[in-house]
C-alpha cells in the first residue's frame, strides 16, 4: 500500500451513498440555485490511520510504502459542512469503518464473479 508523505496529512472521507445524497440534495432543494455547498464527514483522520484501519479491516500483510508527497499536496483536507446541516438537513452518516466494510465487501462479490 502507497502513503505519500509521512501519512499524518489528514483529510476527510465520506462514503459514496451519503454524497450521492448530499449532492441531489443540493441539485434538486428549492430557492438554492447557484449556491455553493462543502459536503463531507467532517470526521478528519491521518492518512496512516486510514491505511493501517483498510490493512486490519482486509486482513491484509501488505507492507505500507512510503513515497514523497507532492509538493502542491495540502496537509488537511476537511470540509466545513455546517451550511449543508443547516439548510439542507444533510450530514454523512455512514461512518468509516462501516463504508470501508461494505466497498470490502462489494470488491469481494465482483471479484469472485470474474
Amino acid at each position: 500500500m502507497t502513503v505519500f508523505g509521512d501519512g499524518r496529512q489528514t483529510q476527510s472521507f465520506t462514503y459514496v451513498t451519503d454524497m450521492v445524497i448530499g449532492i441531489l440534495k443540493v441539485a434538486y432543494f428549492p430557492d438554492l440555485s447557484g449556491a455553493v455547498f462543502n459536503l463531507g464527514s467532517g470526521r478528519e483522520m491521518e492518512i496512516i490511520e486510514l491505511a493501517n484501519t483498510v490493512l486490519g479491516l482486509t486482513g491484509s500483510d501488505s507492507e505500507i510504502g512510503f513515497h514523497p508527497l507532492p509538493p502542491d499536496d495540502p496537509g488537511r483536507r476537511c470540509p466545513g459542512t455546517s451550511k449543508a446541516e443547516r439548510l439542507l438537513k444533510w450530514r454523512a452518516e455512514t461512518g468509516l469503518k462501516e463504508g470501508l466494510n461494505k466497498t470490502i465487501s462489494w470488491l469481494k462479490e465482483r471479484q469472485l464473479r470474474n
